[in-house]
């Protein structure tokens, strides 16, 4: 737990026709390095995040869909973890989206 990901793809652009494409991106980040005089790499917190860009189109993948993906893909991503309910101990869970407009200032 010494490095973090930024921007990190292990997936191809996955196809759905009429419903458009998307691909994931991964972040992961150590957290607690230096808080109480821990050491990088003594600290095994680590903040992990999955995004992609999707318009708002009615058609593209809903977000539960996306959500659902994060945990199947989170054991592919970090091999260490083969069941997330199980090899986890969340301290938070945040799922967002972030509206883009075509026309913004």
């Amino acid at each position: 737990n010494l490095i973090g990901d930024i921007i990190y793809t292990n997936s191809e652009v996955r196809d759905f026709g009429e419903n458009g494409q998307l691909q994931y991106f991964w972040e992961a980040f150590p957290v607690g390095i230096g808080r109480d005089g821990k050491e990088p790499g003594t600290s095994d917190v680590k903040t992990t995040y999955m995004f992609t860009y999707l318009d708002a189109d009615e058609k593209r993948p809903s977000l539960s869909t996306v959500m659902d993906d994060y945990w199947n893909l989170l054991p592919i991503y970090q091999p260490s973890i083969t069941d997330p309910e199980k090899d986890l101990d969340f301290k938070r869970v945040l799922f967002a989206y972030f509206p883009t407009y075509r026309d913004s200032p």
